[in-house]
């Protein structure tokens, strides 16, 4: 692979690191002593995952060049890819979930198969990752298809066709312990940004078409652009 096509290796949580090192230097006395300590514990993992994060995209890569999917010289000179890459490495730097580790690295690969991106939906793409919860983004997921997913997690769509949709949710994602708060929170953050239906907030305390689709096409797009194998951005 081009050495082009790397992750910067200054990043802005290195940045951010040598200012508050700065900073504690300068405390008289035990400012070296501090020093130390903030070193010994921010250093090793902002590096740990910096060298994680550049691996598994480059092994990543690698293979797409290995099965002819992409051209590693021609991805180099692809200024959306290497934009979409130096921010994902960004975000992926500060982060520590899986599951939105996973979603920016599917949003790299994905990005090096599209062959004409529409850079300023795959921005906005970015920025969700960055900005929504994992809560979110499986909440979306299960607007998408709320049959498919009870029966993935064991569960018998039919036993909620009563349900309204507030209690479908509270058993689905326990992580909301009946916060009725926390849902109307989670479904407004995603019906702003046009990922959820209007109606889903609305819908909340109603059993009628608990079970429907709620996410809109650019939701869906979303959901492709961060799941891996699917690179169909419209």
């Amino acid at each position: 692979m081009s050495n082009d096509s790397q992750p910067p290796k200054q990043t802005s949580a290195d940045s951010a690191h040598a200012i508050v090192r700065s900073a504690l230097g300068a405390i008289p006395g035990a400012g070296n002593a501090i020093t130390e300590l903030f070193n010994r514990i921010v250093t090793p993992p902002i590096e740990k995952r910096r060298d994680e994060w550049r691996q598994d995209i480059g092994e990543r890569l690698q293979a797409l060049e290995d099965t002819k999917s992409i051209s590693a010289s021609k991805l180099s000179e692809n200024e959306a890819f290497i934009s979409t890459l130096f921010q994902a490495s960004s975000i992926a730097i500060r982060n520590h979930e899986n599951e939105k580790l996973e979603s920016l690295k599917n949003a790299v690969v994905n990005t090096a198969l599209i062959d004409s991106p529409d850079e300023a939906i795959l921005q906005m793409f970015l920025q969700f990752i960055d900005i929504l919860t994992v809560l979110h983004v499986r909440i979306l997921r299960f607007f998408q298809n709320p049959t498919r997913w009870l029966e993935a997690i064991g569960q018998e769509p039919t036993d909620f066709n009563h349900s309204s949709l507030k209690e479908i949710l509270f058993q689905t994602f326990p992580r909301l312990n009946e916060n009725n708060a926390l849902v109307k929170l989670v479904l407004s953050d995603l019906t702003q940004r046009e990922l959820l239906t209007n109606d889903s907030v609305l819908s909340i305390e109603s059993n009628i078409g608990a079970l429907n689709q709620r996410t809109t096409q650019f939701g869906d797009e979303f959901l492709t652009y961060i799941t891996e194998g699917d690179n169909e951005i419209n």
